[in-house]
């Protein structure tokens, strides 16, 4: 099993409730950052992946508690059937990975390190 970056509990890409090939079911979204020049700026993505939608996030700052702040904000206003699960990489910015999932009530999962989110296009 890879190393896992953060102490707590953390769930991983493997335990996700659904095949990477399927994206049947609506409500199940993979994000990230892009980092700006100089790394002085970055904007949070959010993409269903059943209809790649694309959520952006501003962040104000790039930490975690900026993060989850904006995830939350976005997530949040959605209907229950449309937040089942969040996957990210393990980057820093989701150091708050628990609180996201108990905001939203959105599982969290997390690629391995250096791996794709998602083993199939």
């Amino acid at each position: 099993m890879p190393r896992k970056r953060f102490a707590q509990p953390m769930l991983s890409i493997h335990e996700r409730d659904f095949d990477p090939a399927d994206r049947s079911t609506p409500g199940n979204w993979e994000g990230d950052l892009i980092i700006g020049k100089g790394k002085r700026s970055a904007i949070g993505t959010l993409v269903e992946r059943g209809s790649r939608y694309v959520k952006l996030l501003h962040l104000g700052w790039r930490d975690s508690t900026s993060l989850h702040h904006a995830i939350a904000a976005s997530m949040n206003p959605l209907p229950p059937h449309l937040r089942i699960s969040l996957t990210w990489d393990q980057g820093t910015e989701m150091a708050q990975h628990q609180q996201i999932s108990r905001d939203t009530n959105m599982r969290v999962c997390f690629c391995d390190p250096a791996g794709p989110l998602a083993t199939t296009q």
